[in-house]
């Protein structure tokens, strides 16, 4: 495989920084100057799921 000039880990190590971790990809799906790329799906687990969390009340104002 040839290097891609265009292509850089930016996009990944930008929200790996913060704690955005790689779950999954998705491959050949994107097309963009007479090249097939990955994608990738980061996300970040920003509660704990043991904590019971408020129910959502809609319809009602402060």
């Amino acid at each position: 495989m040839e290097a891609d000039a265009w292509l850089t880990r930016n996009s990944m190590q930008l929200p790996a920084h913060p704690g955005f971790v790689q779950d999954g990809r998705f491959h050949r799906c994107a097309y963009k100057l007479d090249h097939w790329y990955d994608m990738i799906w980061m996300d970040k687990e920003i509660g704990s799921p043991d904590v019971p969390q408020q129910p959502v009340r809609f319809g009602q104002l402060p």
